[in-house]
């Protein structure tokens, strides 16, 4: 039997002896309070959360408890970014654009490329969130050239192209410019977006 599992039995047993129901379910919420930003507190009350027995954290292996955890923070995001999700949503429409959908011979879409450019975007901003405890602006997601998808910040103090490749071989085109004496531009690996978040950091 899982050590853990016993351990937050015993827990669990003691706890139970010693503190109302109440008391428990003030615990459980004040725990994942305490492991949540307050940003992300501010809009709690939006988040579906199903909860019936308070002692449900107690009473499973951490590695259960983890994965609640884990769905309940994706559920936060969806709350977080939702002005970024309805963006991506309605970007779904450049899939139907067709070869020569512009009358200049640009080439379709492909799924593959759509869904880079969401995982791409999802990434981004769950770090910046999770690194910085801020929200990005939503980006303008646009066709690009030769099959790729573009993407585009424009706020008051930057503003920010990047080119989401059709081949996977391919790194993704960025262009950075602050409007002052700060130009940048390069490629990124989507697994390396440190220098690229801290950049926008400089200029958030």
């Amino acid at each position: 039997m899982d050590l853990e599992y016993i351990s937050l039995k015993k827990s669990q047993s003691k706890l139970e002896k010693d503190i109302s129901s109440d008391k428990l379910i003030n615990q459980y919420y004040s725990r994942r309070k305490s492991i949540i930003s307050k940003n992300i507190w501010d809009y709690w009350d939006e988040i579906p959360i199903e909860f019936s027995e308070p002692m449900i954290f107690f009473a499973l292996p951490l590695s259960l408890c983890y994965k609640a955890y884990k769905k309940e923070s994706d559920e936060i995001y969806k709350i977080l970014f939702k002005d970024l999700f309805k963006e991506i949503e309605i970007s779904k429409k450049i899939l139907s654009f067709s070869e020569n959908w512009d009358n200049e011979g640009s080439k379709g879409y492909e799924q593959r490329t759509w869904e880079k450019k969401v995982r791409f975007l999802t990434k981004v901003f769950k770090n910046f969130y999770d690194k910085y405890g801020l929200i990005l602006p939503t980006p303008y997601i646009n066709p690009g050239m030769d099959g790729d998808i573009d993407i585009h910040w424009k706020t008051e103090k930057f503003e920010i192209f990047l080119s989401i490749p059709e081949n996977d071989d391919e790194r993704i085109n960025y262009y950075g410019d602050n409007y002052g004496d700060i130009r940048t531009k390069g490629t990124l690996d989507i697994d390396k977006l440190d220098s690229f978040l801290t950049w926008i950091k400089l200029y958030y």
